[in-house]
C-alpha cells in the first residue's frame, strides 16, 4: 500500500497541471493582441482623415472633454479640430480641410446618383419608379415611420420651391425620414454641377446628404408618372410607403 501511495505522488508531481501562470500568459496574449490590432485600426483613421500623429492624439484629448459630452458620436475629427483651433491660421486650415473632402464627397454621391438612374433605365426601361395606381391625391396625411418624402422643385426661380425645402428640412418628423428632391428643370447629362452648386448655396445639411438621409435627383419624367400631367406647378409633396404615394398638402 506505501509503494502505491508513494507512485501515486510521484505521478502527480511529474503529471503536465495547467497553471495560473499559463492561463495569465495566454489572456495577456490576447490583451496584446487586441491593443495592436485596435492600434492599427487607430493609425488607419488617423491617416483618412489626413492628420499628423500630434493632431490626432489631440482629437482624442479634445473629445474626452466637452467636445466628445455635447456632440453626436458621427462628428469627425476636422471638426472637433476646428471648433478648437488655437489660432486663426489653425482654424482657416481645417475648414479648407473639410470644405475640401465634403465638396469631393458631394461629388462622388452625385455621381453615384447619376449611375444609378442610368441603372434603373437600362434595368427596368418599361417599369414605373412608382405605382402611379396606388396614388392617393389630396388627403391631408401626417408623415409616418417608414415613410419615403419626395419634393418636385424648380432649381432657377422657384421661391417657393426654397422656402418648402427649407420648411421641410426643419419638421422634426422629417429629419428621421428620407427626404428625395426631384429637379424637374434640369438636364441629367449637364446640370450635375449645378445641382451641387444649388445644394452649397441653400445649405442642405451636407451630413445628411453624405448619409442619404437626403437625395438629390433629376426627375427624368417621374413627375409626369405621378401626375400624368405634363405641366405641373412645384413644389410638389408626395410620400411614399409600401409603394403608395399619397400627396401632402404642405
Amino acid at each position: 500500500m506505501k509503494l502505491l501511495h508513494y507512485s501515486l505522488i510521484a505521478f502527480l508531481l511529474i503529471s503536465p497541471i495547467p497553471s495560473y501562470a499559463n492561463t495569465l500568459k495566454q489572456q495577456l496574449l490576447k490583451h496584446t493582441s487586441s491593443n495592436n490590432l485596435a492600434v492599427k485600426k487607430d493609425e488607419s483613421s488617423r491617416k483618412l482623415w489626413l492628420l499628423s500623429t500630434q493632431e490626432w492624439t489631440r482629437y482624442k484629448s479634445l473629445l474626452n472633454g466637452i467636445r466628445g459630452s455635447i456632440s453626436p458620436a458621427t462628428i469627425s475629427p476636422i471638426e472637433v479640430l476646428g471648433v478648437h483651433a488655437r489660432t486663426d491660421q489653425e482654424r482657416r486650415k481645417y475648414a479648407e480641410l473639410w470644405a475640401m473632402m465634403m465638396r469631393e464627397d458631394v461629388e462622388r454621391t452625385i455621381a453615384f446618383q447619376r449611375a444609378y438612374d442610368e441603372a434603373n433605365i437600362k434595368l427596368f426601361p418599361n417599369e414605373s419608379l412608382f405605382n402611379s395606381d396606388a396614388l392617393a391625391l389630396n388627403q391631408p396625411k401626417v408623415f409616418e415611420t417608414g415613410d419615403r418624402v419626395l419634393i418636385f422643385i424648380k432649381m432657377k426661380n422657384c421661391s417657393e420651391c426654397v422656402q418648402m425645402i427649407q420648411r421641410l428640412l426643419l419638421e422634426e418628423k422629417v429629419k428621421k425620414l428620407t427626404l428625395d428632391i426631384y429637379f424637374i428643370d434640369t438636364n441629367s447629362k449637364q446640370d450635375n454641377t449645378a445641382i451641387r452648386q444649388w445644394a452649397e448655396k441653400h445649405n442642405i445639411d451636407k451630413s445628411r446628404l453624405k448619409s442619404g438621409k437626403v437625395t438629390l435627383n433629376h426627375d427624368n419624367g417621374n413627375l409626369y408618372k405621378i401626375t400624368k400631367q405634363l405641366i405641373n406647378k412645384v413644389p410638389l409633396v408626395y410620400t411614399l410607403n409600401k409603394k403608395t404615394i399619397t400627396q401632402i398638402q404642405y
